[in-house]
């Protein structure tokens, strides 16, 4: 039941992943709504303990995605399209 969980989870972000990259805007559409409802549907079957893990990786992820883009410096060269 796990290994279940994990490669519906993992098949979730990868869809939504694929969904962001994709060109045409109907398929990364579908893709990321495909992707998103993938994980929701893996995180409610999971037990608890999987998704307090699944949770504490996501904070973590976005804390230190949160500290790598404030101290990150922007040059004049980065900011093509402003």
């Amino acid at each position: 039941m796990l290994l279940m969980n994990i490669i519906l989870l993992a098949i979730g972000v990868w869809a939504a992943w694929t969904g962001l990259k994709a060109c045409e805007q109907v398929y990364g559409i579908a893709l990321i709504v495909t992707g998103v409802i993938l994980a929701i549907w893996s995180l409610s079957l999971a037990p608890l303990w999987f998704q307090i893990f699944v949770e504490f990786l996501v904070i973590s992820l976005s804390q230190f995605l949160a500290k790598s883009y404030s101290t990150r410096s922007i040059r004049p060269t980065d900011c093509d399209r402003c």
